[in-house]
This record gives C-alpha cells, structure tokens and sequence, in this order.
C-alpha cells in the first residue's frame, strides 16, 4: 500500500510510509497528548512482517532476549496502529526494550504539553525479505530539543 496520514484534533499526525514488497519502511509524526490517551492498538496477529516465524515468537519456552515480536513503528502507546502492516516489524524482544524505552520518553514529553518530532527507520541490511537488522529511531522535543537518537541494533 501507498503512504497513509492520520490527523489528531491536537495538531498531532503520524505519515506511514509505502511498503516495499510486504516490508513496512518507516513512520515520521508529531506526538501530542491526545495521541497518548490509549487511541493505539496491539499488533495484530494477522499481519506477518518479513521474518516473521511462529517458533521464535515471545512466549512460553521462548522469554529470551533473541525471542521474537511484532514491533510497532510509532508505539501502541504514542497512538500507533497495530491493525496496519506499514507499522509492524518483526524484531527482538532487546529491540522492542530498547524502542520502548524511547517511546517511554515520547509519551512523557507529549503527555507534559509537548509535541515531538518522532521518527522510526527500519534498516534492511539484508533485503526486505527479511527482517530489519537495525533501526534507527530519533525524537525531538518541540521545546527541549533532542530526546534521544539510537540506531538499535535488531537481526544480524
């Protein structure tokens, strides 16, 4: 599918970028407050990103860090959609704990009053048949400045 924009009444947006081939390729939003009061929803497990594979899957038997989730790109908890493939990627549990650690920031900074600038790469080092090896995510406050960049490391 194309690109797909989402308007909040706040001013807030998130812009889905196209996919490429069944690879969702990033998301770029201005997370406000409304965006945070439980408008998200949970990965669904309809959507199959590339790589994705069952038996690695987060869950009974499999609690490690190398286990296997379906991420958002723009958080559940920032008003990310669950129900939409160019949002979801397959990722590590370390890769999700990292990203939500970001996100935690996010919400906070937008829950306070300010809009931020968030923005959500995966990097396919390895074609877009599988799994992103790294993504990069980068916030930053309207106000305070640079919340925090990392590129995160995912599936080697």
């Amino acid at each position: 599918p194309g690109s797909r924009l989402t308007q909040f009444r706040d001013g807030g947006n998130v812009l889905l970028n196209p996919m490429m081939n069944r690879a969702a390729t990033g998301q770029t939003s201005l997370v406000t407050g409304s965006m945070t009061q439980n408008v998200g929803t949970a990965a669904s497990p309809k959507i199959n990103p590339p790589g994705w594979d069952p038996s690695r899957a987060w869950g009974p038997g499999n609690y490690g860090p190398q286990a296997l989730q379906r991420l958002h790109l723009l958080a559940r908890s920032a008003g990310g959609t669950g129900d939409d493939a160019r949002n979801l990627i397959t990722g590590t549990k370390a890769a999700n704990d990292a990203m939500q650690a970001i996100e935690a920031r996010v919400v906070a900074a937008a829950r306070g009053g300010e809009a931020v600038w968030y923005n959500v790469t995966p990097i396919y080092g390895n074609g877009y048949a599988k799994p992103p090896t790294q993504i990069a995510v980068g916030a930053v406050g309207a106000r305070t400045g640079v919340i925090d960049f990392k590129i995160i490391p995912n599936i080697p």
